[in-house]
């Protein structure tokens, strides 16, 4: 559903990402490692068109995307959970998730919103809650119900366990597994955490220094000597 096919990014005379190429499935999940500055932001914001590319091409779908306007993107199924999350936080728990279904392809915004609510039952307690009133973890589940209201076919995640309490990082884990496993949502997960991204990871990359060193299936990966030194403290 996603390729991507020898993507370039610079930032000045700095080499942010090197003919990277990759490609996602719809119903799977695909797991982005590598250290900070290896590129992992750097790969997920010229895929949604914030930042430009030197070189490359990306599809979704079908359709090239590269050059794309974010907002286009986003209505055409491709949805990034920011690092930082981002939320609207002067705006309510309701306004923020309303906004994310304007965003994007919602035909049904209160259906929508009941779908939200019962994925996350703590935001329907609530909703008229300022974003910036939330803990970590309900800002985090904001995040996510905000981009699920955009009704995405594939969702981009940035680092969203960083922070996170471990009973709040493992259900937000099984919600991204409901999301690849019932919904049929492609998810390109970036994570620091090896052990939790390729525990529930399809396949996955590393990028060392805006790069490719490595490609292959998840549970092959979480066997390798070389992920269990580097990512998995082994």
């Amino acid at each position: 559903m996603l390729v991507v096919e020898n993507l370039s990014v610079n930032y000045g005379k700095i080499s942010a990402l090197r003919e990277v190429s990759l490609s996602a499935k719809r119903g799977c999940i695909t797991v982005v490692l590598g250290s900070n500055g290896a590129g992992k932001s750097s790969l997920l914001k010229a895929i949604t068109g914030q930042i430009p590319s030197e070189a490359g091409s990306v599809t979704f779908d079908g359709q090239p995307i590269l050059g794309m306007p974010a907002h286009r993107i986003v209505a055409l199924g491709l949805t990034l959970v920011p690092d930082g999350r981002e939320l609207f936080p002067r705006m309510t728990v309701l306004e923020n998730l309303l906004l994310g279904a304007s965003a994007g392809r919602s035909k049904n915004s209160r259906a929508d919103l009941d779908e939200i609510f019962d994925f996350f039952p703590v935001l329907a307690r609530k909703r008229s809650t300022l974003a910036h009133g939330l803990s970590g973890g309900e800002q985090q589940m904001l995040a996510f119900g905000r981009a699920i209201m955009s009704k995405p076919t594939m969702l981009l995640l940035d680092e969203p366990t960083i922070g996170l309490a471990p009973l709040i990082e493992r259900e937000l884990i099984d919600r991204v597994l409901m999301l690849a496993r019932d919904l049929d949502i492609g998810i390109l997960l970036v994570e620091q955490n090896a052990t939790l991204a390729l525990g529930i990871g399809d396949s996955g990359i590393v990028l060392e220094q805006g790069e490719i060193s490595m490609r292959g299936l998840a549970s092959e990966m979480a066997a390798s000597d070389r992920i269990k030194q580097a990512y998995l403290g082994m």
